[in-house]
């Protein structure tokens, strides 16, 4: 049985579950790959990309840096085959109507979209205290302190 992978989310890669991509050729003189990409979850298959080598980062695997960009374009062939009948027909029910938003309206918008992603962390602070610690005691000491008043 395969050993499940835990994913921490804010390292979610969304566009594909797998993509396979074939590296066809490496031109050293022009610092060129070229690769072909492949995935079953696509209606039409991207075309071959080039990659220029030297935007790829020294010490870092260079499979994984070609997987990232291949990712990048599955996804974006994705969102290209999409339904968006939903969004041409809610643009025809505004078609030739000023609309007017403000910067309020908007701002509140982007914050409920941001706090539907799954890696949104909304922490609350409501007391920062500096405590200066010369030993471990005093830290022991300063920590239980702290405990009893929150638990108050």
């Amino acid at each position: 049985m395969a050993e499940e992978v835990k994913q921490e989310p804010q390292f979610k890669v969304f566009g594909a579950d797998k993509v396979k991509f074939t590296v066809k050729s490496v031109d050293s003189v022009e610092k060129l790959i070229n690769v072909s990409i492949s995935c079953d979850e696509l209606k039409e298959q991207p075309e071959d990309i080039w990659i220029d080598a030297t935007t790829l980062e020294a010490g870092v695997p260079t499979r994984m840096q070609i997987a990232d960009r291949v990712f990048g374009i599955v996804a974006q062939q994705k969102i290209r085959e999409s339904d968006c009948s939903g969004n041409l027909s809610d643009a025809s029910n505004i078609k030739n109507q000023e609309q007017t938003v403000t910067a309020t309206e908007l701002e509140v918008h982007k914050e409920a979209m941001h706090k539907q992603r799954a890696n949104h962390y909304d922490p609350l602070l409501t007391q920062t205290q500096i405590t200066t610690i010369f030993h471990e005691d005093d830290f022991d000491f300063q920590f239980e302190n702290l405990m009893k008043e929150l638990n108050e």
